[in-house]
Order: C-alpha cells, then structure tokens, then sequence
C-alpha cells in the first residue's frame, strides 16, 4: 500500500515492515531508498507503520469484499475500519483511492450517526439519512 509523505514520496506499507520510496518528476519511476523490517523502525516509524499497517489491513479486507459484490457502502467500509482499529482516516483513504470526492464533515457526521444508532445496513442508513 503506497501512502504518500509529505515531502512528495511515499511509505509502502507491508506486513513485513515499512520501504521508503520517491517518484520520478514524470511520474513513472520509483526509486526505493531503503526497506525497514518492522523490527528495525525507530520509535516514530514504527508509530507510523502500526497506524497504516491498520488502514493496509482494512485496505486489503474492503478489497477483497468490493471484488465480490462490485461496489462498497460506507456502513461496510465503516465497519471494516472499525474492526482493524483505523479510523476515520481508512475511510477518507479508501474513497480517495477509489476516486472518491468526501466532504470531511459530511463523512465524520454519516460516521457519527452509524455509530449513534449502532447501523449495520445500508438501508437502515438510508432511512435514518432520510430523517435527519
């Protein structure tokens, strides 16, 4: 999972540890500057791995689900978040990834009401959404 830094490269998360990594000004090389086992992470990486090693986690279950059943719903990308321990910001990410426009306070006030009233159905969703 590539994760963009804010210097402009990347981490590429695995379960094996963290690779740094940097784009070519065009775009279509990337040169890995180095590979650290989890085991070697300083204190701040291994902070960094364990949170995106989550969203790597969550990443990897929402895609194996959306190639099943062709298409994702925030209940379900909520609650795949919600079982790895990441957060609002695999679900920002998630629809990032999949080319997905999100206002932030939409998305943290949908999340809110999935959690207020305990939704595990779109349709449920659908129907409190429809009462607010």
């Amino acid at each position: 999972m590539y994760t963009r830094k804010n210097n402009g490269g990347y981490f590429i998360v695995s379960d094996h540890g963290i690779a740094v990594a940097d784009l070519s000004n065009d775009l279509k090389l990337m040169t890995h500057v180095t590979f650290l086992g989890d085991d070697e992470l300083t204190l701040k990486k291994q902070l960094i791995y364990d949170e995106e090693i989550k969203i790597y986690k969550g990443a990897l279950e929402l895609k194996r689900l959306k190639s099943r059943k062709q298409k994702d719903d925030l209940v379900t990308i909520w609650n795949v978040a919600k079982k790895h321990n990441a957060g609002i910001e695999m679900v920002k990410r998630w629809y990032q990834w999949n080319g997905v426009k999100v206002d932030e306070d939409y998305l943290q006030q949908c999340i809110d009401l999935i959690e207020k009233y305990n939704v595990q159905s779109l349709d449920q969703f659908a129907e409190l959404m429809s009462r607010q």
